[in-house]
């Protein structure tokens, strides 16, 4: 990870990774976890970034979705910006 990005991920999101290893074993609550929020998020191809904002229901917690991106040339810098207008948008 480069310094830039590590930076701006401390001072503007938590960061969660899903993983789907195909070699390393994941517990069954881990796998049903990661399966529920890939179909969540549609998630289509790897890497996805999701933007999420949690939000109290009368369920508990739920995810308003932000938007999301994946890889963008040029380095940090423009995915960066990229992910700031994602979550100040909302």
């Amino acid at each position: 990870m480069k310094d830039e990005f590590k930076q701006w991920a401390k001072d503007n999101v938590i960061l969660v990774e899903l993983d789907f290893p195909r070699a390393k074993a994941q517990s069954d609550a881990t796998k049903k976890q990661n399966q529920q929020l890939q179909q969540q998020f549609n998630v289509m191809g790897y890497p996805t970034v999701h933007f999420v904002r949690p939000e109290k229901s009368k369920d508990g917690i739920s995810l308003v979705d932000l938007g999301k991106t994946g890889y963008m040339a040029g380095g940090p810098g423009p995915w960066i910006a990229n992910a700031s207008a994602l979550i100040q948008s909302k």
